[in-house]
């Protein structure tokens, strides 16, 4: 994954927020989403205007689907075992911890699938 994504505010991508959600889960200890995006600065690179709260909105977004793939569960221990505190599963740390882009990561796994197969045969069917 790269060290930072882009990101413009003014033509927000779910995609994007979510590369970087996952670069922000990776790189450390974290139970809850920021509300303000500040966050997300070390992994986002900002296109046009800094907007942090736009990003937190879509990393929002992203973070609800990873929510649903296994990557993050609600809760962070046993005395706070409810949103809006989460913590990375097992499956998870796994998915984090590869530096191999993967199917959590459609931008990156797509990027390199195209890298290493250029002209893929794709059946008359779907084209």
């Amino acid at each position: 994954m790269p060290s930072t994504t882009p990101f413009d505010a003014k033509n927000p991508d779910v995609g994007a927020a979510r590369r970087i959600l996952l670069a922000w889960l990776a790189a450390g200890e974290c139970n809850q989403l920021p509300n303000d995006g500040a966050e997300f600065d070390r992994h986002v690179e900002y296109v046009g205007s800094r907007q942090p709260r736009v990003l937190a909105f879509y990393a929002t977004e992203a973070f609800w689907q990873l929510l649903t793939e296994g990557i993050v569960a609600p809760g962070m221990n046993s005395s706070n075992m409810n949103l809006p505190w989460f913590h990375i599963t097992a499956y998870g740390k796994r998915v984090l911890e590869t530096s191999e882009p993967n199917p959590h990561d459609p931008t990156g796994y797509l990027d390199r699938l195209r890298s290493a197969v250029p002209q893929p045969d794709v059946p008359s069917w779907l084209t």
